[in-house]
C-alpha cells in the first residue's frame, strides 16, 4: 500500500516507512493513496456490529496485505 503526504502529494511511501517515520515531512500526515471497496455484506451487517467489530473489518480490508 502506498501512502501520500498531505503536505506534498507527490511524496509517497510504503506502509512500513510511514509507521516508522510517524509524521510526514512539512507537518503533513500520511494517507492511503486509495481505499479498498468494502464488501456489500459489511453494509448489510453494519447495524448489528459493535464499533470495535466495524473498526476491525475496515482495518483488515485496508491493512491485510501489510500486516
Amino acid at each position: 500500500m502506498l501512502l501520500y503526504n498531505t503536505a506534498n502529494r507527490s511524496q509517497t511511501v510504503s506502509f512500513e516507512t510511514a509507521v516508522f517515520q510517524g509524521l510526514a515531512d512539512q507537518s503533513g500526515l500520511f494517507m492511503p493513496s486509495m481505499f479498498p471497496i468494502l464488501p456489500k455484506s459489511f453494509f448489510e451487517e453494519i447495524s448489528e456490529m459493535t464499533f470495535p467489530e466495524m473498526a476491525y473489518q475496515v482495518c483488515f480490508d485496508l491493512l491485510a496485505e501489510e500486516i
